[in-house]
């Protein structure tokens, strides 16, 4: 059952609730987080433009699985979204509403639990037919912990749902266009950001005029040859648009972060918040700020595009110079454009990027420093990145890396609308163990016996080493547990007996000072044993396995004779043909093939035997 307490008192005593006039609405989202003592707080967030009548602040209604969640108006935090000089640009507001600490009782079902906010007739946009309701929703999931027996309870609070750090509106004229909402995850867990359905009411998507859709809501080709297509990252939410005569005004749209733990979906919060097309003279000739980091000076650093990717493990200290640049000129002043530059993330304290403390997870947190006395500048302005790496920021509720964003952008101050440049920082932190042992079965039968074997441990032998974690389960779409723990770094094979036919295997390792599992390695299926013709038999000794390259080959007195050797990979293409009808018993092959799993086929006088091989 699931149950939910809201303060002290009853709503009918102790609220004024009032539907938020609707008639400019332009989008919002929903999201939650952990409030102590297994408790929830839940936001809800507003946007609308200026042309309409104020805002409610009467306190507004989440609907939960059980009834009503009451969010009160939270002034402090409503704000004008838009960085407008001139008072005839209209501008967006963002306001909030808060709810008071709410108790959730119960499992979520798999598809999960559902919590929105409605109202009617939202602004009427260029890119869909008319005014229509809008509906804002965001999901909660359940979550198992590896190796437990069932779904925790949403009692535990063990989640905190993410985030767009974003609250600046986008502003569009022609040409190319970048804009990111920031998504963040203050429980580290894995995201992707994906365009997601307008609704209008549950389950009822908007409609978009000819030539847009949920996934293309932005003028394209259709509507323009000149135009590019609308792209948006999956890992760092970055949306590109190239736009050329577009009809002025605003354009619906809605993102999802969907929110990952352990390769289970955990939550998605969606966000509708609009893209303004203005024309091109509104901003005149004038360029975003651009963003550089000398690649070559810190060649730790993988740039693609606008995002820079670092790797790090514990004790690694990441210290780059980024270089911000604005050659435009102010057209009132005469003088090089001033600019101004800002930092999110949720170990980053936006408010003072300078100092190593104040960041919404704390610390250790990273600082962006100016080379000059300010954040704002002119012309070339070098600003300095530096942040150690230490164990304690690899998420303990997850396997593999942890990765950390950081959003570092920069306005300029161009009248009715600045333009802003960006560059995502992506940080990913390993314990010494990137990857799970590679997997595969080695024999057995569908009686339940079952013969694994994986690769040795990569780490250096000085390394500290834990253990290989093997998990299994009782058959495709059932939860793993854990079946094994091996504390000897040089074991590479388990014989397993009363296992399900067929069940799905993967193995982590911990290693290193962090103490932190190893991402799992991929997931294999004990139905390979059905292609496994001949594995019972095989009068031959293979060796060294794992091998690098070379492989013996030694016939017993019960083999017969062979002509030919064959390898394969798992998909069953031939990759290699050896002709052994040269020797009697024992040969030697060169295999030239990458590391993984392949399949070793000998053949003669009439026999076939198969035995699986690994190259590390």
């Amino acid at each position: 059952m699931f149950q939910r307490i809201i303060g002290l008192c009853l709503l009918s005593l102790c609220f004024s609730v009032g539907q938020v006039k609707a008639s400019h609405i332009v989008g919002g989202e929903i999201y939650w987080e952990c409030a102590g003592n297994n408790q929830y707080i839940f936001s809800l967030v507003v946007y609308h433009d200026c042309t309409g009548p104020a805002i409610s602040t009467n306190a507004q209604i989440i609907n939960g699985p059980a009834g009503n969640i009451i969010c009160t108006h939270i002034p402090i935090l409503t704000s004008t979204m838009s960085n407008s000089c001139s008072s005839s640009a209209c501008a967006t507001t963002r306001t909030v509403y808060r709810s008071n600490s709410v108790s959730l009782n119960g499992t979520p079902p798999a598809g999960g639990w559902e919590f929105s906010w409605s109202s009617c007739c939202k602004y009427s946009y260029e890119n869909a037919p008319g005014t229509n309701g809008i509906y804002l929703r965001a999901k909660m999931y359940p979550y198992q912990v590896p190796g437990s027996s069932g779904p925790l309870n949403a009692s535990a609070c063990y989640d905190n749902a993410p985030v767009f750090g974003q609250s600046r509106e986008m502003v569009v004229s022609d040409g190319l266009f970048e804009f990111n909402h920031q998504a963040m995850d203050f429980d580290q867990d894995s995201i992707v950001v994906e365009f997601a359905d307008v609704l209008t009411a549950s389950n009822t998507p908007a409609a978009f005029n000819a030539g847009y859709s949920s996934n293309a809501p932005f003028p394209d080709q259709t509507e323009n040859p000149l135009n590019g297509p609308n792209q948006l990252d999956p890992i760092n939410g970055l949306i590109s648009l190239e736009t050329y005569g577009a009809t002025n005004g605003f354009y619906q749209n809605a993102l999802v972060i969907k929110s990952y733990r352990n390769k289970q979906l955990i939550a998605e919060v969606f966000r509708e918040l609009p893209v303004r097309f203005v024309s091109p003279w509104a901003f005149g000739q004038n360029n975003p700020p651009s963003f550089a980091i000398d690649t070559v000076a810190y060649p730790f650093i993988k740039q693609q595009g606008s995002t820079y990717r670092i790797a790090a493990r514990n004790n690694d200290t990441i210290d780059f110079n980024i270089l911000v640049q604005d050659l435009d000129i102010n057209s009132t002043t005469g003088l090089p454009q001033t600019f101004c530059v800002s930092a999110n993330g949720t170990r980053i304290n936006s408010s003072n990027p300078g100092i190593p403390s104040g960041c919404p997870q704390g610390g250790p947190c990273a600082t962006l420093n100016p080379y000059s006395a300010s954040y704002c500048g002119s012309l070339n302005e070098y600003y300095n990145f530096n942040w150690l790496a230490q164990c304690n920021l690899l998420s303990a509720g997850l396997q593999g890396r942890t990765t950390y964003a950081f959003y570092i952008e920069a306005t300029d101050q161009a009248c009715p609308y600045p333009k802003t440049g960006g560059i995502t920082i992506l940080v990913d932190l390993y314990p010494s163990a990137y990857q799970g042992p590679l997997l595969s079965v080695a024999g057995g039968n569908v009686n339940g016996d079952l013969d694994l074997q994986w690769t040795a441990s990569q780490s250096q032998a000085s390394s500290p080493f834990d253990n290989y974690i093997l998990y299994g389960n009782s058959g495709p779409g059932t939860p793993f547990f854990a079946i094994d723990s091996l504390s000897n770094r040089n074991t590479t094979q388990l014989s397993l007996s009363g296992q399900a036919f067929p069940a799905e295997y993967f193995i982590t390792e911990v290693s290193g000072s962090c103490g932190t599992p190893s991402a799992p390695s991929d997931t294999i299926s004990s139905s390979v044993l059905l292609s496994m013709t001949n594995a019972s038999f095989f009068p031959f000794e293979v060796y060294p396995q794992p091998t690098k390259s070379s492989l013996n080959i030694k016939a017993s007195s019960l083999a017969g004779e062979l002509e030919k050797a064959s390898i394969y990979d798992l998909s069953g293409s031939k990759l290699e043909e050896y002709d052994l009808s040269q020797h009697d018993s024992q040969w030697t092959i060169a295999i030239s093939q990458a590391k993984g799993v392949y399949m070793l086929v000998l053949e003669g006088a009439g026999q076939s035997y198969r035995k699986r091989i690994v190259l590390n």
